[in-house]
């Protein structure tokens, strides 16, 4: 079993308009993030976007055309407007700031061996397969859902802009 919680995110009074009802975004947080937030707590979230279905009975299987949107939590940052407390990479790790990674953190450069290895992967003619079989190994039979996926990530146009002034 996991932990799991559910949270109602909610506009900061500040931020509403005047007379206005503040919009409410659902959360869900798994097993370490559980508890991470409190409620008055401002964060930054970072997150997957997601939709399910709505079961118009939990006995029948028929669904409505309407979609519950929620966001499935990846990562919090407590921010230090309005708070006296903030998270801090450099907290215990029994501290509720602690984080496992900085905001800041350089990734490492790759080395000359490392590039020449991916220089001489990206010549390769099936560089196509191996991703395929490299991307989610322990699936099956889906080789054209992991080519579109594969596409997602790798493919793009480059696109440049004007600078507007």
């Amino acid at each position: 079993f996991n932990d799991k919680q559910l949270i109602k995110l909610q506009e900061t009074p500040d931020m509403i308009p005047e007379g206005e009802t503040p919009l409410t975004v659902t959360l869900l947080t798994y097993d370490e993030l559980v508890d991470v937030a409190r409620p008055g707590d401002r964060v930054r979230i970072t997150g997957i976007y997601k939709a399910a279905p709505v079961r118009v009975s939990p006995i029948h299987r028929t669904i409505k055309s309407l979609f519950r949107t929620y966001i499935d939590v990846i990562h919090f940052q407590k921010t230090a407007k309005g708070r006296l407390e903030v998270e801090d990479p450099g907290a215990q790790p029994d501290s509720e700031f602690f984080t496992k990674f900085s905001e800041g953190d350089a990734l490492p450069i790759a080395s000359k061996e490392e590039i020449e290895k991916f220089k001489q992967l990206a010549s390769s003619p099936d560089i196509y397969d191996k991703l395929t079989r490299a991307l989610a190994p322990s699936i099956w039979e889906l080789d054209d859902i992991k080519k579109g996926i594969l596409c997602q990530l790798f493919g793009g146009t480059s696109k440049k802009f004007s600078q507007s002034s």
